[in-house]
């Protein structure tokens, strides 16, 4: 009964690391797609002559890639509370199996 309880509980963790880790890969898939728009939007600024540059970056522009950072670092946010809960998670895990034995 014990080994089966074990089983179990280990098939339970790696269902979750897996579901996890695919959540992880899809929120840095849109990490990535945001950083790369605010990379072109910066090469736009950085192509530009010196004296165009100032005016290319308009509010509008400055705006713009500021959202794109903050929603880099909501997405960034999420990844690291997704990867803390797992760490918890398996922990409590672990514990549990130890008091079992």
């Amino acid at each position: 009964e014990q080994k089966a309880k074990n089983a179990i509980s280990c098939s339970q963790i790696d269902s979750a690391t897996t579901d996890e880790i695919e959540q992880c890969c899809e929120v840095l898939a849109s990490v990535e797609a945001q950083t790369n728009r605010i990379c072109k939007q910066i090469e736009k600024i950085d192509s530009a002559q010196k004296d165009e540059r100032r005016r290319s970056l308009s509010k509008d522009n400055s705006a713009t890639i500021i959202a794109e950072l903050a929603s880099v670092m909501s997405e960034l946010n999420n990844v690291h509370q997704l990867l803390e809960a797992h760490k918890v998670f398996a922990f409590f895990v672990v514990v549990d199996l130890i008091f079992k034995m």
